[in-house]
């Protein structure tokens, strides 16, 4: 949280990306599940409530391995199924920055030039 605090929301997103392969918006999301941070929007920065401290090496560690005999059991499925569910919501997060669907006038909008600085390659089928 220094790193945002102190040096900006891209400076701790590329620290994560090359450090933990973990992408912003997830490592935000195990921040308010699993820490007493706030975000101060005034401040614009995290601070540490009462409740404790978790080391980024605890908050990017591989929560999804489990035991083999883990594997076969009802609460394992349901485990990767949250997997899977907090995967292609990160996903989708990650596209909503960029495209908008507006189901009313059927219309896509899609922000090229961020796309394209954020470092996607964009591929316009036409049929």
């Amino acid at each position: 949280m220094s790193i945002y605090n102190n040096e900006g929301r891209e400076s701790a997103e590329k620290y994560l990306l090359d450090e933990y392969n973990m992408n912003l918006i997830a490592f935000f999301r195990r921040i308010k599940q699993e820490t007493n941070y706030s975000y101060k929007r005034k401040e614009k920065q995290f601070v540490l409530g009462d409740a404790g401290f978790l080391s980024i090496d605890d908050l990017c560690a591989d929560k999804s391995v489990t035991k083999t005999s883990e594997l076969l059991t009802a609460p394992a499925v349901n485990t990767f199924e949250q997997l899977l569910f907090e995967l292609m919501k990160d996903k989708l997060e990650e596209i909503s920055k960029y495209i908008k669907l507006e189901t009313s006038s059927k219309s896509v909008t899609v922000d090229l030039r961020n796309l394209n600085l954020a470092g996607y390659n964009v591929k316009l089928i036409e049929n």
